[in-house]
């Protein structure tokens, strides 16, 4: 068997290989793919979710934040004289609330 060559690669064709095979390729834009992915549904419906759960939260915490029980030392007799006037219950109704034991 001949251990000879036959085969004969034309003067400067590997320096120009890279090139040419570049040449050829089309450059495409690489596609990202985002890690998590969801229904554009949901997102609104989350993001509706996330608005009514903090309006809540914000409405019950803004109960708390009014004192529960006042002292009446804090208020002018002015003040109490004309809240009471405000109020539709008569002078015997008054009394009565505030003789009863349930205070």
């Amino acid at each position: 068997m001949n251990k000879r060559n036959h085969f004969s690669v034309p003067e400067g064709y590997f320096e120009q290989f890279h090139n040419t095979i570049m040449e050829q390729i089309e450059r495409k834009p690489s596609k990202t793919r985002p890690i998590f992915r969801l229904p554009a549904q949901l997102k609104y419906a989350a993001a509706i979710s996330a608005i009514f759960i903090i309006c809540g939260a914000l409405y019950i915490n803004s109960l708390y934040d009014r004192p529960l029980y006042t002292h009446a030392e804090e208020y002018s007799n002015e003040y109490i004289d004309d809240l009471l006037d405000s109020y539709p219950i008569d002078d015997y109704t008054f009394y009565t609330y505030l003789t009863s034991n349930d205070i």
